[in-house]
């Protein structure tokens, strides 16, 4: 249309300073005339650019631009420039999958689902999540790992930071224990409900909180059977400690258990919700990293008090749509899960493996926590630089990496660290990353 031929070229002669703030436009008849348009389709641009806040109009005056308008728009541009970075060919920062994903055997269970409940499609589902699959992942959790779950007490959600802000809101403003270093990045959306962060030293049983912080702390949040980031798994006496603290203070602790499924060397270890015989853990699990990151599913299982409460204050809404929660659901029953599982738990073994045997011949660096999770921590041993100055070098010749700082506290690592992330990465990338990352750091 002609008007919004119009609209774009006075909309773009203001954002780009070409007509400037509080500048008089030609008349409608002058511009009109210059473009060769009706007074119409003048006034259709012109009308338009009123309403988006371009332009205004003066009485018997005429049409000026408003002063506002570079003002706002310019630190936009400026802040999407400074956001948006681009993906470095070879990604070893932590995060992201393999892309290898059973395709087929998730359409076809997909399509099963669908066409046995098509109401999957526009129906509303349970608050707590549905039933077919809370008891899908209660029978799972008796199964592989030993844990207690009613499926009632099974919370669905679309990811862990929704679901921990629902404990948070429950029951804060809240004293908050967190590992140092760990995974912080949740606590900072969920501020207002959080008092005080409380970074907890970690020493080879795991996160090893003083008397005096657990005076202070009203929810502890740990990964006892991986520790983020840095792999150490806590002692059951650990274990137990905590658990008594809970009971005896009424206290909580969630129990984060996000990949410890995949794990390399010896059986699976088990996880501190198993052990609770007093109800005070609070279990926490993502199938983000387990099945895929666009399912936008996690579950977490909520203690008998906690229940009770979430329900009474009707603080439950499920947005994870029907038909996701379905397929999962018969992807558990059916074994797909497990099977899937077994095979990335393999996939990564071997790209754990190609890394640990480069690592190995290298005398300047070493690694810690590689016996599970899609991780590990990277410690350089060599040349006197520091982790941001080894981050340029490496970003230099196209690799990303995560320095082990964005995850500290009061924790500071004694040499320049890294967490590796190396799930989304193919072997033939790791190969190529580690050519590049001996050329960046002249090794």
């Amino acid at each position: 249309m002609l008007y919004l031929q119009l609209y774009q070229d006075i909309k773009d002669q203001i954002l780009t300073g070409q007509l400037l703030a509080g500048e008089k436009l030609p008349s409608k008849r002058q511009l009109a005339s210059n473009r060769g348009v009706s007074l119409n389709t003048v006034t259709a641009a012109l009308d338009q650019l009123i309403a988006e806040g371009y332009l205004e109009a003066k009485e018997r005056s005429g049409y000026y631009v408003l002063d506002q308008v570079l003002a706002s728009s310019q630190p936009i541009k400026r802040a999407y420039k400074e956001v948006i970075q681009p993906a470095p060919e070879i990604d070893w920062r932590y995060g992201g999958v393999d892309h290898d994903f059973p395709i087929n055997s998730w359409k076809r269970t997909h399509n099963q689902v669908l066409n046995q409940d098509p109401s999957l499609v526009y129906r509303t589902g349970e608050p707590m999540g549905e039933r077919v699959l809370r008891e899908a992942i209660s029978k799972h959790l008796w199964t592989a790992k030993g844990i207690h779950a009613p499926s009632s007490h099974i919370l669905i959600g679309s990811s862990s930071q929704e679901l921990l802000g629902k404990i948070c809101q429950l029951l804060g403003p809240l004293r908050l224990g967190v590992e140092d270093p760990g995974n912080h990045q949740w606590i900072q959306t969920l501020k207002p409900l959080i008092k005080q962060t409380l970074p907890i030293p970690l020493d080879q049983y795991g996160a090893n909180p003083s008397a005096d912080q657990l005076k202070q702390i009203d929810l502890l949040y740990v990964t006892p059977s991986y520790q983020f980031p840095t792999g150490t798994i806590m002692s059951i006496g650990r274990k137990q400690s905590l658990i008594d603290w809970a009971t005896r203070e009424n206290k909580w602790v969630i129990e984060d258990a996000y990949n410890s499924d995949f794990r390399y060397e010896g059986k699976p270890i088990p996880p501190l919700k198993a052990i609770d015989t007093h109800d005070r853990v609070i279990y926490l699990q993502s199938f983000s990293s387990l099945i895929s990151p666009s399912i936008h599913l996690t579950f977490m299982v909520l203690p008998d008090e906690l229940m009770y409460r979430i329900q009474k204050n009707h603080q439950t809404s499920c947005q994870v749509p029907l038909i996701i929660q379905a397929t999962v659901a018969e992807w558990i029953q059916t074994g797909h899960y497990a099977r899937h599982l077994n095979r990335m738990r393999r996939k990564y073994s071997k790209k754990r493996q190609v890394l640990e045997n480069w690592i190995a011949r290298k005398e300047y660096l070493a690694s810690q926590g590689t016996n599970a999770g899609l991780h590990f921590i990277l410690h350089y041993l060599g040349k006197d630089f520091t982790s941001q100055e080894l981050v340029q070098l490496a970003a230099d010749w196209s690799v990303g990496l995560s320095p082990l700082s964005d995850y500290e506290l009061n924790f500071h690592s004694h040499h320049p660290s890294f967490v590796i992330g190396y799930g989304r990465s193919s072997l033939q990338a790791i190969d190529l990353g580690i050519q590049h990352l001996e050329e960046a750091w002249d090794m």
